[in-house]
């Protein structure tokens, strides 16, 4: 991981417009292993503009609504805090910044397909299954191949 961070970091560096597709997979055949990944990634692109996701069956589509309050928005939050690393205190309440702000362990991951789609991470932790879904599915064959958007 750490010689392939270090070329991203330096060819982000030589060019003049980011390219703004996925430039490194990294397969895994389980989903226990991607997890285990997250945390030694962030560290990694702790001062970059690098950003990666972690493309399984797990990531929601989208982030529901700021006004929907159903049960299956709500469980979709609760997965979002969970990809993101929701940092909470002893009695299981967000911890919050300066700001206001939620605090997460990964704020480099992008944690929506729709999110993942719009603007392609430098780097997909994923699985082979999801792979072939990123190589025909036509709505992520852009992730691959830029020009196809």
């Amino acid at each position: 991981m750490i010689p392939l961070v270090k070329d991203l970091i330096d060819h982000q560096a030589s060019l003049q417009k980011p390219v703004e597709s996925v430039k490194a997979i990294f397969l895994y055949p389980l989903n226990a292993l991607m997890e285990d990944q997250k945390e030694r990634l962030e560290n990694l692109l702790k001062d970059t503009n690098l950003t990666y996701t972690v493309y399984n069956g797990d990531l929601p589509e989208r982030e529901p609504k700021a006004n929907d309050t159903t049960e299956e928005a709500e469980k979709i939050r609760k997965k979002i805090d969970d990809i993101r690393g929701l940092i909470v205190d002893e009695d299981n309440k967000p911890i919050l910044d300066k700001s206001g702000d939620r605090q997460y362990r990964f704020p480099k991951i992008q944690y929506t397909r729709e999110m993942v789609r719009n603007n392609p991470p430098d780097i997909i932790l994923t699985n082979p299954t999801m792979l072939e879904y990123i190589l025909l599915r036509k709505k992520d064959e852009s992730l691959i191949n830029p020009d196809l958007k």
